[in-house]
């Protein structure tokens, strides 16, 4: 199985089985999500892919609204790709890129700060390898609007999972 094919399972399988994201479902089934993979080795690499992603997801005549930059290998360490993480939020600042595009952080080892390792909350950014996810800024704002409580997401997550408890997610995520 391919990363690209893996990272679609999680997707489907627990992002929008669960219910963890009430906006992926339509994105992933109308297809205008942007799979790109990279082996990282530099951070200049990814920022390069990055930047095509941009590109990519901003076109008007493109069908992709949101891209996955999937990290098929490095940054295994949870502190070593938020370091690559930050890198490139900073240089999407400095760009000014931040106005049209927002970054989402996925990591198979994700843990909030002032968690515990095995804190079930740590699964909502949990996937099977070290992902960015870029979102349009402006149907970020749309799908804001449109949801009837955004701020719950969150807490309703951390619920959700604790309802499921640690054998079922440890079978979800084949742990």
């Amino acid at each position: 199985m391919t990363a690209i094919e893996e990272t679609k399972g999680w997707l489907k399988n627990i992002v929008i089985q669960l219910g963890l994201c009430p906006f992926a479902a339509k994105v992933f089934y109308e297809k205008q999500i942007l799979y790109n993979t990279i082996d990282f080795d530099h951070v200049d690499a990814l920022s390069q892919l990055i930047d095509e992603s941009i590109q990519t997801v901003l076109d008007d005549d493109s069908n992709y609204t949101t891209a996955l930059l999937i990290i098929t290998s490095g940054l295994t360490s949870f502190e070593d790709y938020l370091d690559a993480f930050y890198t490139i939020e900073e240089q999407l600042s400095k760009d000014l890129q931040d106005k049209h595009i927002q970054l989402a952080s996925f990591h198979p080892l994700y843990q909030f700060e002032g968690t515990a390792p095995s804190d079930l909350s740590n699964y909502t950014n949990r996937s099977p390898y070290p992902i960015i996810h870029l979102l349009r800024t402006d149907l970020v704002a749309q799908a804001i609007k449109s949801y009837p409580d955004v701020q719950s997401i969150p807490t309703n997550n951390i619920k959700r999972l604790n309802e499921i408890g640690i054998q079922k997610i440890k079978e979800l995520f084949n742990l």
